[in-house]
Order: structure tokens, then C-alpha cells, then sequence
């Protein structure tokens, strides 16, 4: 049996752990007794439970994202009664932030923040050396990406087959917009360009077709954004489907050209708007040059911008996250958070990420997140239709 184990609840079966295979790339010589498993938020946590409890292992890390914190605090509470003596590490994007404030952190033995991708590993050998850190709270320093270990390898035949891949060559976000926890993650840093090539040649030579990339700004480095775009357009085969997020004033003609030559719906681009009013983009802090907007043929950006400017004024913010994608519900204004056993402090959290990410007022979502392929099915507070276009929003799961 593995000593440490690192699982998640996915927010349905089609996506796949990026970051827990991250973890599992960087264990080093701890990678033969590590094991991962997934299971999908939306299904009783006891499937988990069993599993882990059938394994027993010594470590148990977590993988805590917007879509699973509710569940997966009711999992570790179970699993802190059935196994006490494992020591359940947790990290990922929801336990980053407001540590001092959350139940499933008071549950958990340690809370790594940040990029865990060195840090896991080097917490485990303490406590497997027995040396217990005196600190719950570690703060993993920010790693340099030559030195990351790359996950692909470990998405199997079933993931290849079945399900989203995830790929990035960058991280962080050169934006310092006041309602995005991206803003924090500053500077932008990329992998070696060969070797994620080297990477992506060995998944499509394995059959894989969907990739689904998580740069938060992937045209941000034209020339790495325009090599990538032609490796995959030499090796474009029917079924081939790529996702981005772009930034709408950076598509020069080098860039445009190659985009150009792709088959219609090959490509699928997130293009974060957030606002066209400079008075708004002020107020939050994004920088935009709607000049180059009103010069780019491929974006309706230059038409009706009066229109759209009036918009992003009550919209603020504006951008609208792909993490949110599904059906929503007005909130409960009675300070319940409307999910069971949830609270007003709950509510009060959601209600702060869901401005932070530019939903409209009062709006949470309501059942398991949707791929990121599918359709945007949003409605209103009032619960009228509302039509939602795809060219804005971004998400990362």
C-alpha cells in the first residue's frame, strides 16, 4: 500500500487533477510510494472515504478548489475520525487565501499555500523522517520552472481517451486587476519551450486531441504563443481541439496569420474583456489598449463600443469566470450560504469570490461545475434567460 496518497473531488469525471499530477511528477524518490486517485464532487464522499481508508496510508493530500470545498471538508472531517492517525496535508487556490477563516483548514494537519509542486514533496520526507514542522501554515516559495518536473506522462490511456487534458507553458498573470486573485501572481514565468513540446509530441502520438491550456495570458509572449500554435497546426488531425486564454490587444498580424490557417473549430480562445470604459479600467486597475481593439478584424470589439462601454460601467468589472460556468440562483438574502450545513460566514466567502470574479450581483452557482467545452447556461437574479457569449470570461480549473 502507498504511504502517501494524493486525491481530489473533481468538479465532474471529464476533468483531471493537474495539479495533484504536478505533485506526483515532483515526488522524486518518493513517487514509488505515492499513489493518486480522484473521485468527482457531485457523488457521496463515502466512495472516497473507503478507498482511503482500504489504502491507509500515512499522508493524505488534498487538492481543495471552489467546487470541492464543501465536500471535501465533510471528507476530511469523516476521514480525521477514521484514520487519526494520518496526517492530511491540503493545498490548491480556495485554501491559499483566507487560511484563518475556513473549517476544512481547522480540520487538516497542514495547509500548504502557493505552488506546492517542491513543497509537497519536502513536507512529506519530514513527516515520513518523523519531524513534524511546528508551523501549520507553509508557505511554499515560488519555484523555479526549470526545475518542475513535467505531469504529462502521467495522464494514462483513460485520460487521454476520456477526458480534458491540461497543459500550460506559463505561469502567472501580468495583470494587477483588483477583483482577480491572479493579480497575485506576479511575475510571469515560463517553462522551457522544448521540453513542453517534447511533452505535447509524446501525447499526440498517444492519441491525445483535447488540449485545454491554463496560461492566464497565452499570447502574452507572441513568440512562444505563435510557435505553439505552429507545432500543432503541422500536426493538425481531424478531432483536434485546443483552448486558450487570451488577452483581446495582442493579436498582431504574425500572430493572426497563423490563426488563420486552422480548420473552423479547431481553436477555441477565452478573450478577457473586461471593460471598454477607461474610467472603469482605472477603478480596477486593468491595463487595455482599446486603440488596438478598434483596429482587430478578428474581435467585435470595435462595434458597438459605446454600447459595450455602458455595459462594462455596470458591470464594473466585468469579466465573467469560466470557473462559474452552469446554472445559477439569486441568493438567499438571509445570510445562509443555501447549501447544506453551509453558514453565513460560507455565504459571506462565496459572495466575496463571486465579486472577485466578476459574477453579477448576488449570483452563485448552483450544481457541479460544466466542462469547459460545453455551452454557457447562465441566468439572471430575476431567473430570466440570460445569454452569455463565450468570447468572454476565464477559467482554470
Amino acid at each position: 500500500m502507498a504511504e502517501i496518497l494524493l486525491t481530489t473531488l473533481n468538479a465532474r469525471y471529464a476533468h483531471s487533477a493537474f495539479g495533484l499530477r504536478y505533485l506526483l511528477a515532483n515526488m522524486g524518490e518518493l513517487a514509488s510510494r505515492t499513489e493518486l486517485l480522484e473521485f468527482v464532487a457531485s457523488a457521496p464522499t463515502t466512495a472516497a472515504l473507503d478507498a482511503i481508508i482500504e489504502r491507509n496510508p500515512r499522508i493524505v493530500g488534498i487538492g481543495v478548489y471552489i467546487w470541492n470545498v464543501n465536500a471535501a471538508t465533510r471528507l476530511i472531517a469523516d476521514l480525521k475520525r477514521a484514520l487519526p492517525q494520518a496526517v492530511v496535508v491540503i493545498g490548491g487556490p480556495e485554501v491559499s487565501y483566507e487560511v484563518d477563516q475556513q473549517e476544512i483548514v481547522r480540520l487538516a494537519d497542514y495547509v500548504v499555500t502557493g505552488e506546492a509542486d517542491l513543497a509537497f514533496a519536502a513536507l512529506c520526507r519530514e513527516l515520513l523522517n518523523g519531524r513534524r514542522p511546528d508551523r501549520k501554515v507553509i508557505e511554499a516559495p515560488l519555484p523555479a520552472l526549470d526545475r518542475v518536473a513535467p505531469p504529462y506522462h502521467l495522464y494514462d490511456d483513460e485520460d487521454v481517451a476520456h477526458r480534458v487534458i491540461y497543459v500550460e507553458v506559463s505561469r502567472g498573470c501580468p495583470y494587477s486587476c483588483e477583483f482577480c486573485l491572479s493579480s497575485l501572481e506576479i511575475p510571469v514565468r515560463q517553462f522551457p519551450l522544448d521540453r513542453f513540446l517534447a511533452a505535447m509530441q509524446s501525447l499526440l502520438d498517444r492519441g491525445a486531441h483535447r488540449f485545454k491550456f491554463v496560461d492566464r495570458t497565452f499570447n502574452l509572449n507572441l513568440r512562444t504563443s505563435r510557435a505553439i500554435l505552429e507545432f500543432f497546426l503541422e500536426r493538425y488531425r481531424p478531432g483536434l481541439f485546443l483552448h486558450f486564454e487570451m488577452i483581446p490587444d495582442r493579436f498582431p498580424d504574425s500572430l493572426r496569420g497563423v490563426i488563420q490557417q486552422f480548420p473552423a473549430g479547431v481553436l477555441q480562445f477565452e478573450v478577457g474583456v473586461q471593460t471598454f470604459n477607461d474610467e472603469v479600467a482605472g477603478l480596477i486597475s486593468r491595463r487595455q489598449d482599446n486603440a488596438k481593439l478598434e483596429e482587430n478584424p478578428a474581435l467585435p470589439a470595435r462595434r458597438n463600443r459605446r454600447a459595450r462601454a455602458r455595459r462594462s460601467d455596470r458591470r464594473t468589472a466585468g469579466r465573467i469566470s469560466g470557473e462559474f460556468r452552469g446554472r445559477l440562483r439569486p441568493a438567499r438574502r438571509d445570510g445562509a450560504s443555501g447549501d447544506p450545513g453551509g453558514n453565513a460566514q460560507a455565504a459571506a466567502r462565496h459572495a466575496d469570490r463571486a465579486t472577485r470574479c466578476g459574477l453579477a450581483d448576488g449570483l452563485q452557482p448552483r450544481g457541479p461545475l460544466r466542462s469547459p467545452f460545453d455551452p454557457i447556461d447562465r441566468r439572471r437574479g430575476d431567473g430570466r434567460p440570460a445569454t452569455v457569449r463565450p468570447l468572454l470570461g476565464s477559467g482554470r480549473q
